[in-house]
């Protein structure tokens, strides 16, 4: 996967900032300071926070439910959204 390596954190700056005029006041930041990303909403910003642990347990669990068996609806919908996550 090409994404920048997780965990990933919230930072709040707790003030405001104006990015091309809409107000900012998270980040996400990975690896130390590097920053990934810009928020404009709290629960935004810990979704995306939470992306990178997210996706390793949706690959986890479509791997462990990978049988011959009918697949069921969900892994099929968790394949989309790994293959809509890493492509």
């Amino acid at each position: 996967m090409r994404h920048t390596p997780g965990p990933w954190r919230v930072n709040d700056w707790g003030e405001p900032e104006y990015l091309d005029g809409m107000r900012a006041q998270y980040t996400i930041e990975a690896r130390g300071d590097d920053r990934t990303a810009v928020v404009f909403e709290q629960d935004d910003a810990r979704l995306i926070a939470a992306a990178p642990e997210l996706l390793e347990a949706l690959v986890g669990l479509v791997d462990y439910h990978d049988t011959d068996e009918e697949e069921l609806p969900e892994v099929t919908a968790a394949r989309v959204a790994i293959t809509k996550a890493t492509k």
